[in-house]
């Protein structure tokens, strides 16, 4: 696992996120960015790493 998280989407994930819910796109944004990073999908809105959160 690195220790720096890449926030920048490609269009693939941009037309992902824009196809949610307009009040769940943060939250599958940030999903997404998670499972890119750790490689696991979270269990729940708690376990986000607060390096995560921070970098928003």
């Amino acid at each position: 696992m690195t220790s720096t998280i890449q926030w920048s989407f490609t269009a693939t994930e941009i037309s992902l996120i824009e196809s949610r819910n307009r009040n769940s796109r943060l939250y599958f944004a940030l999903l997404l960015k998670h499972y890119q990073y750790a490689h696991e999908f979270l269990k729940d809105l708690c376990s986000i790493p607060k390096q995560v959160i921070y970098a928003l």
